[in-house]
């Protein structure tokens, strides 16, 4: 897989070839595929220098997810009203010379404590992605938790893939940050947006 144009550094994007290089052989060894996708899981935090309100003003917002999301470069709304469970975006990530259109679909909803996600990536498969949300002093701490659920992702999955989710997290985590952080603090209450435990 050629690197140009990946979004990840030197480091990670030669992380993500040897990872689908690698996971063939390591998913076609021994033990259950699924009992080794229960050991590996890409779980990252990010504490925000915002209120809670600030950051699901941002998330609230389909439009902003290009500013934030690594390797996304082009986003629109899919159908429904985002973020109401079922509703969706659809987007193009380019990998290299590739690119790839996708959507992702809000699986559930607990605002202002959780979103959580199923990015479909066509050939890839599909990929669950969950934002747990708490109010940290006069901050919000950010979990990010994500694991392949279905589809060529999954075959794949190996501790590789893992180093490379958390690569991708951490930059993606920070932008999410440095947006919020761009906002004034204010934001979200205008809309009722109540900082809950």
């Amino acid at each position: 897989m050629s690197r140009d144009g990946c979004d990840l550094g030197v480091l990670g994007c030669r992380m993500l070839d040897a990872a689908v290089e690698a996971g063939p052989q390591i998913a076609a060894g021994s033990g259950n595929s699924a009992s080794r996708m229960g050991a590996h899981m890409a779980v990252r935090h990010q504490l925000i220098a915002r209120e809670p309100s600030v950051l699901w003003a941002v998330l609230e917002d389909e439009s902003r997810y290009t500013d934030w999301v690594v390797g996304t470069f082009d986003s629109g709304p899919g159908v429904g009203r985002w973020p109401e469970v079922g509703s969706s975006i659809k987007y193009t990530v380019r990998v290299g010379p590739k690119e790839f259109r996708g959507r992702t679909t809000v699986r559930r909803l607990d605002a202002p404590r959780a979103l959580e996600l199923e990015a479909h990536g066509g050939p890839l498969g599909t990929a669950r992605i969950a934002f747990d949300v708490r109010p940290w002093g006069d901050k919000t701490l950010v979990i990010l938790d994500e694991h392949p659920l279905r589809g060529l992702g999954g075959s794949l999955h190996n501790t590789v893939l893992d180093a490379f989710a958390q690569i991708r997290h951490r930059s993606m985590l920070r932008r999410l940050a440095e947006v919020v952080e761009e906002m004034p603090k204010d934001t979200g209450r205008a809309a009722g947006r109540e900082d809950q435990p």
